[in-house]
């Protein structure tokens, strides 16, 4: 039994977890498909309306870009359309080349050969402002 999940991540921080089995899949994008059980919807006007693809197979996870608008890159590596990639626990994907949608990938592998998929709404910027204006005050 598949089950369906349609979460919209707005917020910085915001998270959703899914237990995905062999070639089940998670798609990301701007606006709901009715044909995607597993959806994660992300409002930034950078964002495809099938941006991504997730897609869960025994030995991991792969990324592959849906022919999106803006492109995807995954750890600082654009992504071709239609072509899977390997994602490695704690990727960063930014979604479109001008975008400020970041989400990083928290994979486990589980002992029934489903694959555990994290998916968090995150900022690299935000975190790199943060460490200077510690440093400055530090100094101060």
């Amino acid at each position: 039994m598949v089950t369906e999940q349609l979460v919209e991540l707005t917020e910085q921080n915001a998270e959703v977890s899914f237990d995905l089995k062999k070639g089940e899949t998670i798609l990301i994008g701007r606006s709901p498909d009715r044909k995607s059980p597993n959806q994660i919807l992300v409002p930034d006007i950078n964002v495809s309306n099938k941006h991504i693809e997730l897609m869960a197979h025994p030995e991991g996870v792969v990324a592959k870009d849906q022919k999106s608008t803006n492109g995807t890159a995954v750890d600082g590596e654009w992504l071709r359309p239609g072509i899977p990639f390997a994602l490695r626990n704690g990727s960063i994907i930014l979604l479109g080349k001008n975008g400020t949608a970041f989400l990083k990938v928290l994979i486990e592998a589980r002992e029934d050969q489903t694959q555990s998929v994290r998916v968090i709404r995150t900022s690299p910027k935000v975190e790199t402002e943060v460490e200077s204006e510690g440093s400055t005050s530090a100094v101060a």
